[in-house]
C-alpha cells in the first residue's frame, strides 16, 4: 500500500471527476424529464394516458442492449425502474399544463 500525499491526491482527483459525472447526469436526466413533460403534453392533444407500457418494455430493452463494465442487468433496470416512474411524473404534469389550457 502507498503512504503519503500521492494516493490521497489521486482520491481528490478521482472525487472531482466524479462530481463532474454526477453535475451530467442531473443535466441528462432534467433533459429527460423536459421531453417526457413535452410528451404528456401532446399525448394530452391526443387523449392518450401517460402510461405507455410498450413503450416502458421498448425502453428496458434497449437498456438490456446496453453493456457496462460495472453495473449488472438488474442494477440498471432498479436505476431505470425509477427514472421512468419519474418521468411518467413529469409527462402527467405536462398533461394536466396542457388540460389548463384547454379550459381557459
Amino acid at each position: 500500500m502507498m503512504d503519503g500525499p500521492a494516493p490521497q491526491q489521486e482520491i481528490e482527483a478521482l472525487r472531482q471527476l466524479i462530481n463532474r459525472i454526477d453535475q451530467q447526469i442531473v443535466k441528462l436526466l432534467d433533459e429527460r424529464m423536459q421531453i417526457a413533460f413535452q410528451i404528456g403534453q401532446l399525448k394530452s392533444l391526443l387523449g392518450k394516458d401517460v402510461l405507455d407500457e410498450q413503450r416502458e418494455a421498448a425502453v428496458f430493452e434497449n437498456i438490456r442492449s446496453t453493456t457496462t463494465r460495472m453495473l449488472n442487468q438488474t442494477q440498471v433496470e432498479q436505476l431505470f425502474i425509477k427514472i421512468i416512474k419519474l418521468g411518467r411524473e413529469f409527462g402527467e404534469k405536462g398533461i394536466a399544463k396542457k388540460n389548463i389550457r384547454k379550459e381557459s
